[in-house]
């Protein structure tokens, strides 16, 4: 794994003091609760502790937002889906009623 981290503590700090100035600006001071945000604390805190730990939690985040992506696509191809169907069968009817209604008039002239 790594030996030293890819970020020196002044540019996390410099980071971290510019994320705050952009989101005090955009007024976007509480966008998750505090007990939220203390926990993701600790997790980084317990990542930072264990370099090892990294790639094994990567790999689960990873997996995660895949599983979540494929969830995704399949709820939008079943809402699709649902949207075509219901589509479709408007035109039928559609179509069925407006064929009965020509049928029927046909009949009318027929019998003149």
């Amino acid at each position: 794994m790594r030996d030293e981290p890819v970020l020196t503590q002044n540019e996390i700090d410099a980071i971290a003091q510019r994320v705050a100035a952009v989101m005090t600006d955009k007024r976007h001071r509480q966008w998750i609760d505090p007990e939220t945000h203390y926990q993701h604390h600790r997790l980084m805190q317990k990542l930072a502790d264990n370099a090892e730990a990294n790639d094994e939690v990567m790999a689960y985040v990873r997996e995660k937002m895949e599983t979540e992506r494929m969830k995704r696509e399949r709820l939008e191809r079943i809402r699709d889906r649902a949207t075509g169907g219901v589509l479709v069968g408007f035109i039928l009817s559609l179509l069925g009623y407006i064929g009965n209604h020509a049928v029927q008039w046909m009949q009318k002239l027929l019998e003149r």
